[in-house]
């Protein structure tokens, strides 16, 4: 705990440019957190057809079928809801594996266990007024794209989960780190803990969104949030 702590001390007070930030840090650690939006979870296809009708189609990252969802679903009133949470909680597990990878995390997410983190949060987070306001206001500032606004949006996220949901954030941190030993995964899941507690510091949060929002310039994140727009824009006629 120690260690991260001091790697994450020094990065605050070394934040004048990325390189200078991560200087301290291992080259493989330094890769880690240059490629920490390469780590998604899975993609969403909004598709539009002649008729008016909307169909959502999900599949991995490799471009696989996912075992946690249908392939294709057509949206109308009776789903939207259920598809709002689904998206919203893809936002909030990316969110958290952003987390594990900036402490060196270098374990591969399995669909399954993306599947398994998808439904916890699915279940236990979307009561939480607090922070899925916070993911409202990430959604609508990625249409600015400017990135630092977006980054402070994914510090607040994740300082505001640990005040008020501390008990699942851990959870979904172990669910995501399941095929590890039970001792690395407490070591990961303090050190995880450990880094969002950085944030709150006087002066830390706003730092590392600065390190966020550099890596966040050529990252598909964005899009994924300005897709999630499109997804609320969607209205259906009203029945005769």
């Amino acid at each position: 705990m120690k260690e991260t702590y001091d790697e994450y001390v020094h990065m605050l007070k070394h934040a004048n440019t990325l390189d200078e930030a991560l200087a301290h840090l291992s080259p493989e650690r330094q890769e880690l957190i240059r490629t920490v939006f390469d780590c998604h979870s899975f993609k969403v296809d909004i598709q539009r057809e002649k008729d008016g009708s909307i169909n959502l189609l999900f599949e991995s990252i490799t471009g696989s079928k996912l075992p946690f969802l249908p392939s294709l679903v057509k949206l109308d009133e009776t789903n939207y809801a259920e598809y709002d949470k689904l998206l919203v909680a893809r936002i909030i597990v990316e969110v958290l594996m952003l987390a594990l990878k900036f402490v060196g995390v270098t374990v591969k997410f399995s669909d399954k266990v993306i599947g398994e983190a998808i439904k916890y949060i699915s279940d236990s987070f979307v009561a939480a007024d607090r922070v899925i306001a916070d993911v409202k206001k990430l959604i609508a500032d990625a249409e600015t794209r400017d990135v630092f606004l977006v980054a402070m949006d994914i510090v607040t996220i994740l300082i505001d989960m640990f005040a008020v949901l501390a008990g699942p954030v851990i959870r979904v941190f172990k669910i995501l780190v399941q095929s590890l030993s039970w001792f690395s995964i407490i070591i990961i899941v303090c050190q995880a803990l450990c880094f969002i507690v950085i944030t709150t510091l006087s002066g830390g949060a706003a730092i590392i969104a600065k390190v966020i929002s550099w890596l966040l310039h050529s990252a598909f994140f964005i899009n994924k949030l300005i897709q999630k727009n499109e997804y609320d824009a969607i209205t259906f006629p009203k029945q005769c």
